[in-house]
């Protein structure tokens, strides 16, 4: 096999997959709530702020892909960058997100091969699929991620409380934890509020 395709089928997974240990199993969960729900504010600009914990992400402003992800990168990256005067980023975006594209500023060092064999993200789905690289969670949702994303739809959570719901319940007694920055988990709704929703829909499912 062409060394640049089999790279390009690792790439294709790794675009897909999403990190199934941590998202789904909750391997390094418990790191996860450490540095970022239980984490300490202590300089933020708004002083009643200061001394809780951060608690739940915030939806569509989520610090776990900045602290757990980028910061992680970015200092591999400098790490290499003091060793190796070349070297190159494959990133895992489809040739069809050109915005992505885009806001990654693709210079020389950054290569997505998925755009430049032209791959659409169906064309990567499918090629994961023939390989047997799809995550699990693809049978139930239509994106794979985090399973703590507040962002996900009351339809993907109700499918995940059905299928762990040892893990929902985690979530349920950290909303229970005191001095939160915020006692939201989705948007202005607490958890609680959630949990209600999501077990309606439960329910909703089990009529059709």
């Amino acid at each position: 096999m062409d060394i640049e395709i089999y790279h390009l089928l690792l790439i294709a997974a790794a675009a897909l997959v999403a990190s199934l240990t941590q998202s789904v199993t909750g391997f390094g969960f418990g790191k996860i709530t450490f540095f970022i729900f239980h984490h300490v504010i202590t300089k933020s600009k708004h002083p009643d702020r200061n001394g809780k914990i951060r608690a739940f992400p915030i939806a569509n402003r989520c610090v776990i892909l900045r602290d757990c992800k980028l910061r992680t990168m970015q200092q591999y990256i400098r790490e290499v960058k003091k060793e190796h005067k070349e070297w190159y980023q494959y990133v895992g975006i489809a040739a069809d997100e050109t915005e992505r594209l885009n806001r990654k500023n693709m210079d020389g060092h950054k290569i997505s091969l998925l755009a430049k064999y032209q791959y659409t993200e169906k064309m990567a789905y499918d090629l994961c699929k023939r390989y047997n690289l799809l995550s699990p969670q693809y049978e139930v949702a239509h994106r794979n991620g985090c399973w703590f994303c507040p962002n996900r739809t009351t339809q993907t959570m109700a499918e995940f409380k059905k299928q762990y719901p040892e893990l929902w319940n985690e979530l349920l007694e950290l909303g229970k934890t005191p001095n939160k920055v915020s006692p939201c988990f989705k948007y202005n709704k607490t958890i609680e509020e959630v949990d209600k929703e999501v077990n309606f829909t439960i329910r909703q499912l089990k009529l059709f």
